[in-house]
């Protein structure tokens, strides 16, 4: 329950915000394992209103599984991949991008909250540190609700909050091309892990509030996403992007006032959000040839994917 909405939540008997899955993999079913944060966990809409649920009924003839985990960023979606994600034996990895991922896998904490971080060695190689997770006492538990609803001590700790939030040393002191790098190698790992599983592996730009309504993308945004498509053309990882159909659509008055995509003072999706994510994310995916479509037979993830032309795997052209 927030100001702007009220909604039920179920969570499935593996502890997911999903309906009930079967292990192993039924014969003959195509699955797609969809990992993000709290945009894919659906926060601020009914559980048939995530875009993954929609999502499954718009295509048709396939399971897309949700392990979207609110507050979590790609360092945690990696471990959720190896320890959870591919004992479902999916057929195709979606991974969703949001900014924030690009400096909360830097972090020992975001929030109140300690979390699993990755480090980088000098040879390059992923290092998990922070584990075990340390507890959240009770008086940080109080600060954090506290925090949720006292918009003077947010604004208060919010100049304090970079020396308090522990970025490693490296980090906090690095400019942008090292947190890049972070997750490069956070992504170049989930890609592999995927392919060993005989998955494929697709990352997807989510569209947030700041990308929707300014007339202009924010710069560093614009950098994100030039990292991401030169990483999607190097080593041959689809891209998709929900932006441009996101901008188009606020923009649409063809038909009387456009939808309200995110809501105003939460920015989260909106029940038309996710609609538009679903039937957004249904294109791509078709045109990528990620999915199967119509009667063609159901390969497996890696098998579908280098069965397609080197185009189908090509980057988004850009933001708008």
């Amino acid at each position: 329950s927030r100001k702007e909405f009220r909604h039920r939540v179920r969570i499935n008997s593996a502890g997911w915000r999903d309906r009930e899955r079967v292990l192993p993999k039924p014969a003959g079913v195509f699955r797609v394992a969809v990992l993000g944060d709290s945009f894919t966990w659906g926060h601020g809409v009914d559980d048939d209103k995530v875009y993954t649920r929609v999502l499954e009924r718009i295509v048709g003839g396939v399971e897309v599984l949700n392990f979207g985990l609110s507050g979590s960023s790609t360092d945690q979606q990696l471990l959720i991949l190896k320890r959870h994600v591919l004992a479902y034996q999916p057929d195709l990895v979606l991974l969703m991008v949001t900014r924030n991922d690009f400096f909360d896998t830097g972090r020992r904490r975001v929030g109140s909250y300690p979390k699993p971080m990755f480090v980088l060695s000098v040879d390059g190689a992923l290092h998990l540190t922070n584990v075990p997770v340390p507890e959240v006492s009770w008086l940080r538990r109080f600060h954090y609700r506290l925090r949720r609803h006292l918009g003077l001590l947010n604004l208060v700790e919010g100049v304090f909050r970079n020396h308090g939030n522990s970025l490693p040393a490296s980090a906090a002191a690095s400019p942008a091309a090292d947190r890049y790098r972070l997750m490069r190698a956070l992504l170049m790992e989930m890609h592999d892990q995927s392919a060993g599983a005989g998955a494929a592996f697709a990352i997807c730009v989510t569209a947030m509030g700041a990308h929707t309504y300014p007339d202009e993308i924010p710069r560093e945004d614009l950098e994100r996403l030039e990292m991401l498509q030169h990483l999607a053309r190097s080593e041959a990882i689809p891209l998709l992007n929900l932006v441009p159909g996101f901008r188009s659509a606020a923009r649409n008055t063809s038909s009387g006032r456009p939808d309200v995509l995110h809501y105003p003072e939460d920015l989260h999706w909106t029940i038309a959000g996710h609609r538009l994510a679903a039937k957004e994310l249904a294109r791509l995916l078709k045109e990528k040839g990620l999915v199967p479509v119509g009667r063609e037979p159901r390969l497996g993830g890696l098998q579908h994917l280098r069965s397609l032309t080197p185009s189908a795997s090509s980057s988004s052209a850009g933001w708008v």
